[in-house]
């Protein structure tokens, strides 16, 4: 065949699953793929300004920045120096609600490198536990003073 088709409102039924990029795809096919939603401004989920202790893992609930069909949240995660002190470095980190992994997106202070109000950042895909869900946990060395945020910027379904 060539040229323009015309159905006519009829409908072509028993589509393989598609091998090359140029043929068609059913519905059902396309449902199972996954959607990227990037947000127009950001939304804070956590604002934690002049804090001198540490946090261990605590839940935040990313639901009303993301959809309940989401399984991941774009976020990025911000950290900065009010003081540095005298102990260890400080960190901010992330992990799927409910998980312990080896390895998760963590955002560090070295006190080597670290001057007051030295801000940091960095973006992250994370996991998103049941009822999108992630933890966070907040290290502060002896002597800082630091602030940190978790902003959504979008989230995958």
């Amino acid at each position: 065949m060539s040229g323009n088709i015309d159905m006519a409102k009829n409908r072509l039924l028993n589509l393989p699953e598609p091998t090359d990029d140029q043929e068609p795809a059913t519905k059902g096919y396309t449902d199972t793929l996954s959607k990227v939603v990037w947000k127009d401004a950001s939304q804070t989920a956590l604002n934690d300004d002049n804090r001198t202790s540490s946090i261990t893992w605590t839940l935040l609930d990313l639901i009303a920045r993301t959809s309940p069909n989401a399984k991941f949240a774009i976020v990025r995660m911000d950290l900065q120096a009010r003081v540095v002190g005298i102990g260890a470095d400080s960190d901010l980190k992330i992990r799927k609600h409910g998980t312990s992994p080896a390895y998760y997106p963590r955002l560090i202070l070295d006190k080597a490198g670290t001057t007051p109000y030295v801000f940091k950042y960095m973006m992250a895909i994370i996991g998103l536990g049941q009822g999108q869900k992630i933890d966070y946990a907040i290290d502060v060395g002896t002597n800082w003073t630091i602030d940190s945020d978790i902003k959504v910027l979008g989230y995958i379904e």
